[in-house]
This record gives structure tokens, sequence and C-alpha cells, in this order.
């Protein structure tokens, strides 16, 4: 009579999909190096969504100074800098997020 098969003591699954062979040492590198591939495209995202922003805020300033300067005689040189000051603002985020997420 032949023998029958059985899974005592091994996960078919693991045996179907190659896991079972695969050294523990080399799959805990793969999820390393899939962790770090995952936090540097989360970075990148996440500056470009800063660029985004800063883009739209400084078309916003834009926007806002010539309305400003069509409509109402004001201060505009403190406007200017006011809008300056965001800009060096932003600049420093990004400068901080750039260094952060080189890390």
């Amino acid at each position: 009579m032949p023998r029958r098969k059985t899974t005592i003591d091994r996960n078919p699954l693991e045996t179907v999909s190659g896991e079972a062979t695969r050294p523990r040492a080399a799959r805990a590198v793969d999820d390393e190096t899939s962790g770090r591939r995952l936090a540097a495209a989360w970075a990148r995202g996440t500056d470009s969504v800063l660029e985004a922003m800063f883009e739209a805020q400084n078309a916003a300033f834009a926007a806002g100074l010539s309305v400003i300067d069509a409509a109402v005689d004001i201060n505009l040189a403190a406007l200017a800098d006011s809008a300056d000051l965001w800009r060096g603002a932003q600049r420093v985020t990004r400068a901080f997020w750039t260094e952060e997420s080189d890390t």
C-alpha cells in the first residue's frame, strides 16, 4: 500500500511559494531593504507635496499682491516683506526636510 502524503509539521503554503527553502537571513535582508525603499518613497512623496503646496502658496501671494495693488494703495513693501518671510520659512522647511529624509 502506498504511503499517504501528509502536511504535518509544515505549512503547505510555504512549500508552494518557495518560502520554506529561503534562508531566514535572506528574508530579513529583503524585509529591511524593502522598508528602506518604502521610507525613501514616502520621503520623496512628502517632498513633492511640500513643493506643490509652496508653489500654490506663492501663486496666492502673487495674486494677492496684484489684487491689493489694483484695489487699494497700502504699504506694499510691508506685504512684500511678509511674503519674503514666508518664502524664507519655506526654504528652511524644505532644507530641513531634505536633510532629515537623507539620513
